[in-house]
């Protein structure tokens, strides 16, 4: 979809915010690397964005107002360093690139797509994540992943690695997707409240589920 310059700039001022940010996704402008234009027009992204497929994202394409963050489905392009603003990133199904510590300091939920099944190394998440969910294809060793503060997290379906001393003692919640298997001895920690285990869990849960777990669930479906 390209759209003239001026006729952007028009119909922009008739659009709530969301279809505002559906546009800039999709505009030959923002795909095109038009930075200048980009940062002029502060009003056209001001807190959530979505990256086309299409596009090269560098950091200094977007405002400093700009705290939500979301790469459609077709991105898989290498990470430039996202701006210090950004609270969420969302990537999408596609995106399968090693996260080279491109998270700044600030970003509070990282939420990967179905295809995401790269390994994750130390302090690629900063200490600020609260929450991580993965895709469904995620199965890569999580051995020294998760900051000391991250609170919920979520793996999808194909993951079954040890996970043993991998939990820190911050988290809250955590979910496990259909083909989890491992021991989950030396797993949770006192603090953790809600868990939740996929079909093919069949592990003894005897002394390994601390007393504060409020709510332990086995998904049937």
């Amino acid at each position: 979809m390209n759209l003239n310059r001026d006729i952007f700039l028009v119909v922009s001022q008739f659009l709530d915010k969301y279809d505002i940010i559906q546009i800039t996704a999709l505009s030959k402008y923002f795909c095109d690397g038009k930075k200048n234009f980009l940062r002029d027009h502060k009003d056209i992204c001001q807190t959530h964005i979505i990256l086309n497929g299409k596009c090269t994202f560098y950091s200094n394409m977007l405002t400093n107002e700009i705290t939500h963050m979301r790469f459609d489905d077709e991105y898989d392009d290498e990470l430039d360093m996202l701006p210090s603003t950004i609270t969420h990133v969302w990537f999408g199904k596609n995106f399968n690139k090693k996260l080279r510590n491109k998270l700044p300091y600030g970003v509070d939920t990282v939420i990967f797509g179905d295809r995401y099944n790269t390994k994750i190394t130390r302090n690629d998440f900063p200490s600020s994540v609260r929450t991580v969910i993965f895709g469904n294809d995620f199965d890569n060793n999580v051995d020294h992943v998760f900051p000391l503060g991250v609170e919920y997290i979520k793996f999808g379906n194909n993951f079954n690695q040890k996970i043993a001393r991998c939990i820190p003692k911050s988290v809250r919640k955590i979910v496990f997707g259909k083909k989890f298997n491992q021991t989950i001895f030396d797993v949770f920690q006192l603090g953790i409240k809600h868990i939740e285990f996929g079909t093919g869990f069949n592990r003894s849960l005897k002394g390994n589920i601390p007393v504060t777990a409020t709510y332990v669930m086995f998904n049937n479906v």
